[in-house]
This record gives structure tokens, sequence and C-alpha cells, in this order.
């Protein structure tokens, strides 16, 4: 039973200590060339509190209430105390001197004015700390403001010189259309000018061709009449004459010289009726 007690006091002892920030052993890496490099270092971290512990009369820490609570019960710590200052005092080995009564005052004393006084000049306290650290943190948020303006400002300009990029590709594109429509502008030009010229080219044929023919009829008319004489154009002048003549009388003995057989009627309702 003794040794149960002893290994549940000692478990206890190990669990504030690792609580309380004591003796606690952790690998760390430090802001130097060694943690660039990989090297890690062990140190002794040692935990601190930021607000006090919880006290029961003012000065005893709760974890002794706590510590005879798993041991003796809820009484365990005033039995103690009680008793423990019962053999001091009966044994004399605590005097009750003026020293005493001076502590005894003294700790009344401490007491109101930790009672009435701590509040208000904790407020104090903590309204100057919060101003420090208001300080602090707004320096510490001045250079944060100011890193993320350079960063978004850095966004900015990279986002500009993509900008960039798009427009010189854009102006790319722009001569290359400009290129392309020069080049069908000079295409259709010269379309246009060689249609010209080959029209000029027929026509120039064409009128070359018409004068030629021109120019021989006019020389075999010429050359015919050169060659004609004035025998022959008697002959031929009195041969159609003769044939004048000849026709006269064919037509005179026809009896109807232009048979109403033969010649056809014509009845502009006979198309609608067929």
């Amino acid at each position: 039973m003794l040794s149960t007690r002893i290994k549940l006091f000692i478990k206890d002892i190990r669990s504030y200590k690792e609580f309380s920030g004591i003796n606690i052993v952790n690998k760390c890496c430090f802001s130097n060339n060694s943690c660039m490099k990989g090297d890690k270092k062990d140190e002794k971290i040692k935990l601190v509190r930021q607000e006090p512990g919880i006290v029961r009369l003012g000065f005893i820490p709760n974890e002794w209430f706590e510590f005879f609570f798993n041991k003796t019960g809820v009484t365990g710590l005033g039995t103690l105390c009680f008793t423990v200052g019962t053999f001091l005092f009966s044994k004399e080995y605590y005097v009750l001197e003026h020293e005493y009564y001076n502590g005894l005052s003294l700790g009344l004393l401490c007491g109101i004015a930790t009672k009435y006084i701590g509040p208000d000049l904790a407020k104090f306290l903590d309204k100057e700390i919060d101003e420090y650290e208001n300080e602090l943190n707004q320096g510490r948020e001045g250079e944060k403001k100011s890193i993320e303006e350079c960063i978004q400002h850095e966004q900015k300009l990279q986002l500009s010189a993509e900008g960039q990029l798009i427009l010189l590709e854009a102006k790319r594109e722009n001569v290359a259309l400009q290129r392309e429509a020069a080049y069908r502008e000079r295409c259709m030009h010269a379309y246009t000018e060689t249609r010209k010229r080959l029209e000029f080219c027929i026509t120039r044929e064409a009128i070359e061709k018409a004068m030629a023919k021109r120019c021989m009829t006019d020389w075999v008319v010429e050359q015919v009449r050169v060659a004609i004489s004035k025998e022959i154009e008697d002959s031929a002048l009195s041969k159609c004459m003769e044939d004048l003549k000849h026709l006269t009388e064919t037509f005179e003995t026809l009896k109807t010289p232009y048979p109403e057989e033969s010649i056809e009627t014509f009845d502009p309702n006979s198309d609608k009726k067929k």
C-alpha cells in the first residue's frame, strides 16, 4: 500500500514538473547557418506561464489542495496544517513573539490591500502592458502592411509585365494582318494591271484585224475597178438589160403572177387556237 502511494506521489510530481515546464528537453533548430545545413541541437526549453495559477486563501496554490485531495480527501491539507501548527505551538518550536503579531498585522494589511487596491492596480498595470503591446503590435503591423503593399505592388508589376507580353503579341498579329492586307492589295493591283494590258492587247489586235480587212477590201475593190475596162462594163450592162427584158416577158405571159393558193393568209387567232 505504501509503495503504491509512493509511486502515485512520484507520478504526480512528474506531471507537475511537465505542467510547470521544468526539465523539459526538446530538439529544436536554431535560426542560424547550422539550421540551414540540417544540424540539430538539443536545448532545455522552460515554459513560462503567462498568467498566475489559481490560489486559495490568497497565497496557497490550488495544486497543493489537489495533491492532498487524491491522498487524504478534502480536509487533508487543513488537518495537516492544524496538527503541525498545534505541535509547533505546544512544543514552543514556534514562539509567538512581537514579530509574529507584526507579521500577522502585515499579512492582514497585505490581504486588505490585495482585495481593495489590487484590482485597480492590476487594471493600471494591465493598461500599461496593453499600451506597450499595442505599440509593439503597431510597429509590427505597420511593417507587415508595408510588406503586403510591396507584395501587391510586385504582383501588379508582374501582371503589367504579362500584359506587355500580350500587347506585344497583339502588335505582332496586327503587323501580320497589315502585311497580309498589303500583299493582297498588291496582288489585286497586279491582277487589274495585267487584265488592262491583256484587254489592250485584244483591242489592239481586233483594231489591227479590222483595219487590215478594210485595207484589203479597199485594195481588192480598187484592183477590180482597175481590172474592169470600158468594154467589159458595157457588155455587162447590156447583159443585165437583156435579162430584165426576158423577165418582164415571162411575167406578162403568166395568168396569175401571184396565185392565191401559194399565198398563205395571215390569221392572228391561229396561234392562239394552236
